[in-house]
């Protein structure tokens, strides 16, 4: 299987690396992190920059990156679906990462949780994770559709895109 790309999201992209985390990828991001030490970090660490300033992408130093053109977080998802298809890195993990902090998410007993959530969501819901790092729980939730209708989006645009390529 190949590697997966791994991202780091300029200051601008907090919401897409939020969403490129729950659909597992490795998104580091930062609201303060200068352009400096956004392109020392993804040269040093293998990352895609993913930024929306043309003055980091015209810099000489700048290494691998996708420039994002949309303000709009579905546009915006679709856009690195489609660069990652033309960098021919159209891979899709298998696990998401915590939104808040990246961290890798495992699923967690119910009977670890008694204590830590609210008695009507232990009642209406079955499966349970927990951030490796941070210790935030997620489980399905009303939110859940949602994310569900964006990643479908996001696997169709990267899978059209595997077609048309060959």
């Amino acid at each position: 299987m190949p590697e997966l790309p791994r991202f780091i999201a300029d200051f601008m992209l907090g919401r897409l690396a939020r969403w490129l985390r729950l659909f597992g990828y490795d998104t580091l991001y930062c609201r303060h992190y200068d352009d400096r030490t956004l392109i020392r970090l993804s040269r040093q660490e293998g990352r895609i920059l993913l930024t929306r300033d043309t003055g980091i992408t015209t810099s000489k130093a700048c290494g691998e990156h996708i420039f994002l053109r949309s303000e709009q977080i579905d546009a915006q998802v679709l856009e690195v679906a489609h660069a990652l298809k033309k960098l021919q890195m159209a891979t899709f993990p298998e696990h998401p990462r915590c939104s808040l902090c990246n961290g890798a998410v495992r699923m967690e007993e119910r009977k670890a949780l008694l204590d830590e959530l609210p008695e009507h969501v232990l009642r209406h819901q079955s499966a349970f994770f927990r951030c490796s790092v941070c210790g935030k729980v997620y489980w399905y939730g009303s939110h859940a559709h949602g994310i569900i209708s964006v990643r479908a989006a996001f696997l169709k645009e990267i899978s059209s895109r595997c077609a048309s390529l060959k």
